[in-house]
């Protein structure tokens, strides 16, 4: 079992590791024939991507996760794992939405089957949002449970601003552009809020925000830039200086 803790009257949440071994969902492609950057290898390639990211997708309705995606698929174990680190989720939603748009990719994979699955994994993120008007970290998704042995119960709650923007950029922009659904426009407009704000209440964004002790770092990384993305997708949709400002 992973439990977070959450105090000071802050929910609680409890995730529990799927440990079967799961069958595939879907059929398996051969191995890439040919060598170097060939378009059919390529293809081939792609195709596996996306049947493994279908295959990892959290589908059992009880799991907070649901509608997300395990990260990786543990080959000694047969099963798939670490489907709290959420924030990494992104690019395989701006896969599927992507891949729907190639018709050579449509014999194999229906589109509607490819954005119902991005959909799932977008409505998976928005369901970690943090919520409620005096939460430090208001408006910003969850980006993992980190894990170090030096945490009591081996992981730790994290909310991460640049992973969260990394996210919306790969998967709120993307599905907004896909379905027209306000949603996501909505959740993005919260986000660039919680993120103008830091960037004005800090002199430099912190990195991280643990729920569990109620503060902010004191720190921010080198990847923080990729945060930028977002700012640029926002841009992108909607053309507004501001977003290239931020």
């Amino acid at each position: 079992e992973v439990v977070a803790r959450e105090e000071a009257g802050r929910e609680s949440v409890r995730l529990v590791r799927r440990i079967e071994a799961l069958p595939p969902a879907h059929g398996v492609s051969p191995r890439p024939a040919g060598s170097g950057l060939e378009s059919a290898r390529l293809r081939a390639a792609l195709s596996g991507a996306i049947e493994h990211t279908l295959r990892s997708q959290v589908d059992d309705p009880r799991d907070p996760m649901r509608g997300g995606l395990y990260v990786f698929y543990d080959l000694d174990a047969r099963t798939y794992r670490t489907s709290h680190w959420i924030w990494a989720w992104g690019p395989s939603a701006g896969l599927l939405l992507e891949a729907r748009k190639r018709s050579e990719l449509a014999t194999r994979f229906a589109p509607d089957r490819l954005l119902a699955a991005a959909q799932a994994i977008g409505e998976a993120t928005l369901r970690t949002v943090a919520t409620g008007a005096t939460h430090s970290a208001r408006g910003i998704p969850i980006s993992r449970w980190d894990r170090s042995p030096k945490f009591d119960f081996g992981h730790e709650l994290a909310i991460t601003p640049c992973d969260a923007a990394f996210l919306a950029a790969w998967t709120w922009v993307p599905l907004e552009e896909a379905t027209g659904d306000r949603k996501w426009r909505a959740a993005s407009e919260t986000l660039i809020v919680a993120l103008d704000r830091l960037m004005t209440e800090f002199p430099i964004p912190p990195q991280n925000y643990w729920p569990d002790y109620g503060r902010w770092d004191d720190k921010v990384i080198d990847e923080a830039g990729f945060g930028v993305e977002f700012f640029a997708g926002m841009h992108r949709l909607g053309g507004e200086a501001r977003m290239r400002d931020l």
